[in-house]
């Protein structure tokens, strides 16, 4: 499929706030890590930003990447 520059549309979601590692490349690693997000949470992110690319993009989601605090 091709559809142009939305052939694919890719969410990065987060997992937890902040982060136990400290990477001298990353910001988040200057950042405590506080907790995982629980199952709901990560869920609300993938509804919102999928709303999001329809609205603004007329694509929905095809792609859902995980990050640790992305």
């Amino acid at each position: 499929r091709d559809d142009g520059p939305h052939d694919r549309m890719t969410a990065c979601v987060s997992s937890q706030v902040g982060c136990s590692l400290t990477c001298k490349f990353c910001a988040t690693g200057y950042m405590d890590r506080k907790r995982n997000l629980d199952a709901a949470e990560i869920y609300d992110q993938v509804v919102a930003i999928d709303r999001q690319a329809k609205e603004n993009y007329d694509a929905p989601l095809t792609n859902i990447v995980y990050m640790g605090m992305g």
